[in-house]
């Protein structure tokens, strides 16, 4: 099984949907899914629950109009 991606749009093909959980990975300001969060606002799911173990993370989410709740674990 390959499960080597194009880009992040690919990556989330087929797999989001309204109203899930997401966890958003990174430490500071390096390794945030900056592209992943792009491609997540470019969906255009609503009702988002995003959950990070850093608040830098949590603070590219505000892009994504639709978030409905931010979480720090």
């Amino acid at each position: 099984m390959n499960k080597v991606v194009a880009n992040a749009a690919e990556a989330l093909a087929d797999v989001v949907a309204n109203n899930q959980t997401v966890a958003v990975g990174g430490f500071g300001l390096c390794g945030i899914p900056e592209a992943l969060i792009d491609a997540l606002k470019d969906t255009g799911v609503t009702g988002l629950t995003c959950i990070s173990n850093l608040f830098s993370s949590l603070a590219q989410t505000p892009r994504l109009s639709q978030t409905k709740k931010r979480d720090m674990a």
